[in-house]
């Protein structure tokens, strides 16, 4: 009788050291999962870590499934990174996750996306083309700033604001379309590109200053009717613009907004309550500038102002 309880006294320990032994191995890092609380009830959620590879000479690169951040600067430099393949898991891009991915030519992004972050894909000049999601609702600063061989953008119905420089210096870029809801445009956001006309959403409300200075092609600008400010120098040196169409709630036209440009004729809207200084200067192609009687009065100046 007492060897058996000896025997089943082992058995016991044996039974209890193996189960530890099997949690510990489920609990560790070797499968590349952690679990974490659900902050909203409490329950385990399964998540994938992600450490960035050390080898900044590869070519190419998949991000595993169950991703939902790439940290900010993780392929920073990785100038012989020519895909990347995103995961369907993926929320979020950091800061400067692919600056300098100089060889970059192709990025999918998942629907799901949510941010991407400050000059995330800046200066990948290999990048041709850029589809956001309509689930991507932030974009940061400088995001896609001196992507020389981009051409074709095309931003999604979650997004409301373009940043500043979201698309500096984005050489050959012809061809943008902007969503339904989208309200501003930032300083400088597609300023030095190589669109040849503009038709933005009815939904803008405000131009920023310089956002499409420098644009040498752009020749035609339908501003929408919901416009209400178009900010200082916004379309400086395009010395190709020829004509502009104001929609009749525009309240501010920025300092030298028109600085530069082939503008032939232009009309303010009984609306307009402050003219900028030199907004209209040196349009040597001008011949009209039609503004109500109302409008002058209410900023109490004479026509002199709009070119002096």
């Amino acid at each position: 009788m007492k060897a058996i309880k000896t025997s089943l006294s082992f058995l016991l320990l044996l039974a209890l050291l193996t189960a530890a032994i099997c949690g510990c191995a489920g609990a560790g890092s070797g499968n590349g999962k952690t679990t974490a609380p659900d902050s909203g009830t409490g329950s385990a959620t399964d998540t994938v870590s992600f450490t960035p590879p050390e080898d900044k000479t590869i070519t190419e690169f998949t991000v595993p499934e169950g991703v939902t951040e790439i940290p900010k600067e993780a392929f920073e430099g990785f100038a012989s990174l020519e895909r990347v393949t995103l995961p369907d898991s993926l929320v979020s891009v950091g800061a400067r996750a692919f600056e300098g991915c100089t060889s970059l030519k192709a990025v999918d992004f998942p629907d799901g996306l949510e941010k991407i972050g400050f000059s995330a894909f800046e200066e990948c000049k290999a990048l041709e083309e850029v589809l956001l999601p309509n689930s991507v609702s932030e974009i940061g600063r400088r995001t896609f700033a001196k992507c020389t061989s981009l051409r074709r953008v095309t931003v999604g119905a979650g997004v409301r604001e373009i940043p500043d420089q979201a698309f500096d210096s984005c050489d050959v870029l012809s061809e943008i379309t902007l969503p339904d809801g989208l309200q501003s445009l930032g300083e400088f956001a597609f300023a030095y590109c190589s669109v040849a006309s503009v038709d933005l959403p009815d939904s803008v409300v405000s131009i920023a200053r310089m956002a499409f200075r420098g644009c040498a092609n752009l020749s035609a600008v339908k501003l929408p009717a919901s416009l209400e400010q178009i900010g200082e120098g916004a379309f400086m040196d395009c010395k190709k613009l020829e004509s502009v169409e104001i929609g009749d709630r525009l309240k501010v036209f920025g300092e030298q907004a028109f600085f530069d440009t082939a503008i032939k004729e232009i009309e303010l809207p009984e609306s307009v309550e402050e003219v900028g200084y030199l907004a209209l200067n040196v349009t040597p192609n001008l011949v009209r500038v039609t503004v109500s009687q109302k409008t002058l009065n209410a900023m109490n100046i004479d026509e002199k102002k709009l070119r002096e």
